[in-house]
């Protein structure tokens, strides 16, 4: 099977726009304020499960494994798992399965294979935040599940390649690297949003708006959709969320939440509880 260095970096910390995204979407949470949207809403790790197995079904029966990462304050009960890193890979995230000595200078490796410890493969890096009763609040996911990231990732270096090029260039190259969901495909993709999936962990869900971004030569990701939502809960309320869609196979990469409405102002959230997730390395 594969395996990885110690010296990859955190495949979420490599996206520095969804990780900034997935931070200011944590300062809000909504205690008490919303009705659990699915079941068995005390068992947060398992919602997230489940929510990655609908996602990515292609990890499905594969013998994988999940590593869980999370935190409390030492001088604090430490309550319920609400907030927390989930890996999906070939065995514990930072296990080590082994050792390489590495390429020497004289080798025509290139890149050089650095020494250090080996680590199993991992397919997808996410975080997670929920509110006590199960509603998603907060999402953020890469890696190889990640359908379309990698294809994302040679435009990008076509692109950075060429600095010369004019929009309709790079919306061409754009296209011949596949891209199922350019800037014109904006009915295609509401269409195939995954609505079933989305209602069962944010509620009833009406589509406010979608905008095509960052094609351009000086955004990082390879362009993607943001997408703006209402959801709203059995009780009746309602929250706002923006939603990130990969562009070239239509993958979910980001949920985070936008000002909450005034139903929800009114909860008061715990100091606990407005604290960053992060994905470590």
């Amino acid at each position: 099977m594969f395996a990885q260095n110690v010296n990859q970096k955190s495949v979420i910390r490599r996206l520095p726009l969804l990780a900034a995204i997935l931070a200011l979407g944590l300062i809000w949470c909504l205690p008490a304020c919303v009705q659990a949207p699915v079941e068995d809403s005390n068992n947060y790790i398992l919602l997230a499960q489940g929510f990655l197995k609908a996602t990515y079904p292609d990890l499905k029966n594969k013998h994988l494994v999940i590593t869980i990462i999370s935190d409390y304050s030492f001088d604090l009960p430490a309550g319920p798992m609400r907030k927390f890193e989930l890996y999906v890979g070939e065995g514990k995230k930072d296990r080590v399965i082994g050792y390489i000595g590495g390429t020497t200078k004289d080798s025509s490796q290139n890149p050089p294979v650095l020494p250090g410890p080996v680590y199993p493969k991992q397919y997808l890096a996410t975080g997670f935040k929920f509110d006590e009763t199960g509603r998603l609040l907060a999402f953020a996911a890469e890696g190889e599940a990640v359908k379309g990231l990698a294809v994302g990732g040679e435009f990008r270096e076509a692109r950075e390649g060429h600095p010369e090029w004019t929009d309709a260039q790079v919306l061409s190259e754009f296209r011949q690297k596949g891209a199922q969901y350019g800037p014109p495909d904006k009915e295609k993709l509401l269409k195939n949003l995954p609505v079933d999936l989305l209602e069962r962990y944010l509620g009833k869900l009406t589509v406010e708006s979608a905008e095509f971004k960052g094609i351009n030569h000086d955004a990082l990701p390879p362009g993607w959709w943001s997408v703006r939502i209402r959801a709203k809960d059995r009780q009746g309320r309602q929250m706002k969320y923006t939603l990130l869609f990969e562009p070239f196979k239509g993958s979910l990469m980001n949920i985070t939440v936008d000002e909450p409405s005034a139903a929800a102002k009114r909860c008061t959230p715990s100091l606990h509880e407005t604290s960053d997730l992060s994905v470590s390395s």
